[in-house]
């Protein structure tokens, strides 16, 4: 998981609603300064927390995630022989087909 480039997305989006850390903190019930600590990717909220946070910036977890996890998944497939990329990205295909039907 690239928790940096998941803190920058939330900081982004927090930004297109014209919301300040301590807006989005105060509707999340956390602080400010944590808030911050989440979008440098220095620290990493709760399952609860993240879904509070999608909530009040209105946009789907998927959308936030969805880079961090093909991130992710890049890092692994470094290490991956060519036939375990190849399974890897077969699997990739049929969720990504999934998810858009």
């Amino acid at each position: 998981m690239d928790y940096k480039a998941l803190g920058k997305r939330i900081k982004t989006r927090r930004k297109q609603l014209k919301m300040t850390q301590e807006a989005l903190a105060g509707k999340t019930d956390v602080s400010a300064s944590y808030i911050g600590h989440i979008e440098r990717g220095l620290k990493h909220c709760s399952l609860d927390t993240f879904v509070c946070i999608c909530n009040v910036l209105q946009i789907s977890p998927e959308a936030l995630l969805q880079e961090s996890v093909e991130s992710a998944l890049l890092d692994v497939s470094e290490a991956l022989t060519v036939e375990e990329r190849s399974i890897l990205h077969d699997i990739a295909e049929i969720l990504i087909k999934h998810h858009s039907d």
